[in-house]
């Protein structure tokens, strides 16, 4: 009977210890995305809220960066506490790198609840998995700058082509973001300007989407749960930031903003 009764005490301290039952990810989401232009990198971290209560986290972001033959190095920290609304996806720190073969730089992005438990993980790798061929990595990010710079201007200048900026509060408009950025893509529009997708608080608990670019609004619409109406609302943004692009290449003159 003793025996029974230990295996008992000891199946139910596993199933009541929080760090073993809890999923990671499964209701806070951690999430790290990258987007380059063959000359520097963009990367986001994010934090990703899947239920209908609010939150109060805190993230720690370790940023790692090494020449590519070295074995370790000294990693950076970024950290804070926040709260993440329902259904939310909040921005939690922004980093650049510059597209460089020789190093590489490990990202790992932690999430806390308030008891201290880790609630959501991603981590990243930049220029490969540790056992990729530097020598591939010199040669593939050589020639991605080599194409940019054979299209860019007498002044040498690379502009920064096909950039659509996220800043949206719900699920819908996290949805036209997506949706809307597909379609931009698919249709090649690659503008010079950057394109930003924001969502504000309209009347009442309301909230209306917004397309900009270059801070100035071309597109917007309230909106709607009505199935097939961001369907609707993509194609007509899609067609005005087609139309606003073509306006802009027409008028000839030096539009374009340079960083």
């Amino acid at each position: 009977m003793k025996v029974f009764s230990y295996i008992g005490l000891t199946i139910l301290l596993f199933l009541s210890y929080p760090s073993l039952s809890q999923d990671i990810n499964s209701d806070i989401e951690a999430k790290i995305f990258q987007e380059s232009n063959g000359e520097f990198i963009t990367i986001k971290a994010f934090a990703i809220n899947k239920t209908i209560n609010n939150h109060s986290l805190r993230f720690v972001l370790t940023i790692t960066d090494k020449e590519v033959s070295e074995k370790a190095a000294t990693p950076e920290k970024e950290e804070g506490r926040f709260i993440l609304a329902p259904d939310e996806r909040k921005e939690l720190a922004s980093v650049f790198r510059n597209v460089d073969p020789t190093q590489r730089t490990i990202l790992l992005l932690l999430l806390y609840d308030e008891e201290d438990q880790m609630v959501g993980k991603d981590r990243i790798v930049l220029n490969g998995p540790e056992n990729v061929d530097p020598t591939k990595l010199i040669i593939e990010a050589k020639n991605a700058i080599s194409e940019d710079l054979s299209n860019a201007g007498e002044d040498g200048y690379v502009g920064l082509v096909g950039i659509v900026t996220e800043d949206t509060k719900t699920k819908p408009g996290r949805d036209f973001y997506r949706m809307y950025k597909q379609a931009y893509d698919n249709d090649k529009i690659n503008g010079q300007q950057i394109v930003a997708v924001k969502e504000i608080l309209a009347f009442g608990i309301n909230t209306k989407l917004q397309v900009l670019v270059e801070g100035e609004l071309i597109f917007e619409f309230f909106v709607n749960p009505r199935a097939g109406y961001l369907d609707q609302m993509v194609d007509a943004a899609i067609d005005r930031t087609n139309r606003y692009f073509q306006f802009i290449k027409k008028r000839g003159d030096n539009y374009v903003k340079r960083y």
